[in-house]
């Protein structure tokens, strides 16, 4: 028997728990990151996007700056922690639920099985193009509305675009028909840093406790491997948890009346310990930046105010301000210009925005002679609670 066909014959299982596990956890991970791209929220923006147009981050009625250079370091440095606790804690457990490529390539190559009789190598070549392009366009629906994705990619002004779009997918199509599993062993960047990252308490896939006994020495681990390792020789930095050697080990002690040899393991120790110094100190770096980014973002000023130098007065006494207007947020907005000097009249005395607009206002404002020598001061208020006061000398007319 060939080791292709006896790699068949080993993983052809569909109903051992953990494979089991792992394809429903992926599942529900792959709806759940899809589903926010289109659900679009009471103003009319899609949930979860990082808009390349308005240079802001989307998530459901929040936007989020990203030229607020500050808030996106806090976010950064936030994401990098989590990504450290995670692989301190879980190992590669990202490769076999959460990794793009490893959750496609898989579905590409049980779906080869299904329509192998068009020929081998059309039905890879051929899966390999489409699942590439549907990989491409979910990557770019992260930064592009769903509802306006043709016009923004293949648009008249997306001269920059389509060559981003043909050779991320021209990548992904290499990945799948070519390299496969060898860029998981050789060439991605973040499974060589979560080898790093690990130690030897962190989550692997090897065999149990005392299990080098039962092991009857049949190699149907080692068989089916895609990186060619020893699954029963581990922690190896080579394994991404793909469980096809589970797969393997059941379905060869099953006839045996006996279950796998090989599980997840909590590190050589065979026991979970959360207490580590690594993971403390990297949970409370993690948790401080979480708690100051929340601050940031929900004291982040909703609104740019900015008044203009060129005030003008009429022959009547009145004033003309001009002010400029950001909405940093994906709502509507209204302002309210309250004058704090009962003798100063505005009009118009409010202004609406709309999400994520920029605008100048001109507003007429009238001040009573008797205030001749005062400073103008006006308070603009939204409904989100955020004041600003703006103040103005008042030109004297006598000296004009």
């Amino acid at each position: 028997m060939t080791k292709n066909s006896s790699n068949e014959d080993e993983i052809k299982i569909d109903n051992i728990p953990s494979l089991f596990r792992t394809q429903l956890i992926s599942s529900i991970l792959i709806v759940a990151a899809i589903v926010p791209l289109f659900l679009v929220t009471s103003n009319g923006n899609t949930a979860l996007r990082l808009d390349i147009s308005t240079v802001s981050l989307y998530f459901f009625n929040q936007v989020i700056k990203i030229d607020d250079f500050f808030i996106a370091s806090v976010l950064f440095l936030f994401l990098i922690f989590i990504l450290i606790l995670f692989t301190q804690i879980f190992g590669k457990i990202w490769c076999a639920v959460l990794c793009p490529q490893s959750i496609f390539l898989n579905i590409i190559m049980k779906l080869e099985k299904k329509i192998s009789f068009l020929g081998e190598r059309f039905a890879r070549f051929f899966l390999s193009l489409i699942g590439a392009f549907l990989l491409t366009v979910i990557l770019f629906l992260f930064f592009t509305s769903p509802y306006y994705f043709l016009d923004i990619v293949f648009g008249s002004n997306s001269h920059i675009l389509i060559p981003i779009f043909i050779g991320i997918m021209t990548f992904l199509f290499l990945d799948f028909a070519f390299f496969r599993y060898k860029w998981c062993k050789y060439l991605c960047p973040y499974s060589k840093i979560q080898s790093v990252m690990s130690d030897n308490e962190t989550l692997f896939i090897g065999m149990k406790e005392n299990g080098d006994i039962e092991c009857i020495k049949c190699n149907a681990c080692v068989r089916v491997c895609p990186v060619d390792i020893d699954p029963r020789k581990t922690p190896n930095a080579a394994c991404f948890y793909c469980e096809k050697c589970i797969v393997a080990c059941e379905k060869a002690l099953s006839k045996k009346g006996k279950h796998s040899i090989l599980k997840y393991n909590w590190g050589t120790g065979f026991r979970f310990n959360i207490l580590r110094p690594n993971i403390i100190i990297t949970g409370i770096v993690a948790a401080a930046l979480f708690i100051y980014l929340i601050y940031l973002v929900w004291f982040n000023i909703p609104v740019i105010i900015t008044p203009q130098n060129n005030i003008v007065e009429s022959d009547n006494g009145s004033y003309t301000l001009t002010i400029s207007y950001e909405n940093r947020r994906d709502m509507s907005l209204l302002l309210n210009l309250i004058p704090i000097d009962n003798n100063t009249y505005i009009y118009p005395d409010s202004t609406i925005l709309r999400a994520a607009q920029k605008i100048e206002k001109e507003y007429n404002i009238k001040v009573n002679d008797d205030n001749i020598n005062n400073n103008i001061k006006i308070v603009i208020e939204t409904e989100l609670g955020y004041r600003k006061e703006i103040e103005f000398k008042k030109l004297n007319r006598g000296n004009k």
